[in-house]
Formats: structure tokens, C-alpha cells, sequence
């Protein structure tokens, strides 16, 4: 009998608990949630911003960043490479050899941007103290896998030089 109350009171302060403390999804969004050309996002979270880039082949100002609160409603607040300085594309790239794979991470308030320039010179890190920029001069290492992220357990510590 009282094995009985208790999960009659354990049920009723998970229903309570589901009801006050869940979050309501909205009855309806638009898919895609950011139109256009956004193919393979990199989404991180920083409180309770979301940040998001994704490749942009051969295309300038390239990754874009966006910031979103809810996951659905987006806004772009810059690029990762917004300087034509930034980085030098070779003159007819193809979409084949251009920006891939981005990942952004923040680490010890520092915004990272780890990409791909298949046709310049490889891999690079893009640094950045305010997600909205600006963000540095691409630090390019040398390293195989096109998957920087992981290399190394890397989490932000292998970058010594700091963001402008």
C-alpha cells in the first residue's frame, strides 16, 4: 500500500514537473529553417546562444556566422573570412576545391572557426573573442585529416596566437 502512494507521488510530480518545466515547440516553422545555400551546418552553444556556420564552396565573404536563440530563428551576424586579406583564392576555383567542413566551437571566450580551403593551403583555424568579428587572419597547420576538430583532442588549447 504504501509502495502504491509513493508512485501514485512520483507520477504526479513528474506529470507536474513535465507540465511546468518543458519547453513548447512551436506549433509550426518553416523547413528549411535557413533558406537558401546552408548545406552542412556546424552548430555550437554558448549559455543560451547558438552559433552556426556552414561551408561556402568558392564563394566570398565565406562561412558565414549565425546566432539563434531557439534553433529556428536565425540571424547572420558576419563571416569567419569577411577581408579580401583574409584569404587568397585562387583565380578559377573550382567549387570542388573551396571551403569544406567547418566546425565552431567556443573555448575559454574564444570563438573558434576550424575549416578546409582544399585549393589554397589546407587547413586552417579562425580565431575570434566576439562572434560577430572581427575575426583573424586564418592560422593554417599542417596537419592530414581534413577534420581538424578532433585532431589531437583539440579543444581550442593548440592555438596560441590570440584574435586581433
Amino acid at each position: 500500500m504504501i509502495f502504491l502512494k509513493y508512485l501514485v507521488l512520483v507520477h504526479c510530480l513528474l506529470t507536474v514537473n513535465l507540465l511546468v518545466f518543458a519547453q513548447q515547440s512551436p506549433a509550426t516553422f518553416t523547413n528549411p529553417i535557413v533558406p537558401g545555400f546552408h548545406s552542412n551546418p556546424s552548430i555550437c552553444r554558448v549559455g543560451d546562444t547558438y552559433y552556426m556556420t556552414h561551408p561556402t564552396l568558392e564563394y566570398f565573404p565565406a562561412l558565414p556566422i549565425m546566432r539563434s536563440e531557439d534553433l529556428m530563428n536565425w540571424e547572420k551576424i558576419g563571416h569567419a573570412i569577411h577581408r579580401v586579406d583574409q584569404m587568397n583564392f585562387p583565380d578559377g576555383l573550382d567549387n570542388s576545391l573551396g571551403i569544406f567542413a567547418p566546425s565552431i566551437r567556443h573555448h575559454n571566450g574564444i570563438f573558434y572557426v576550424v575549416c578546409t580551403c582544399v585549393g589554397c593551403k589546407g587547413n586552417f583555424i579562425v580565431p575570434a573573442i566576439n562572434s560577430e568579428g572581427p575575426w583573424s587572419d586564418p592560422i593554417w597547420v599542417k596537419v592530414p585529416e581534413l577534420d581538424l576538430e578532433y585532431q589531437n583532442g583539440w579543444k581550442g588549447r593548440n592555438v596560441h596566437k590570440r584574435p586581433r
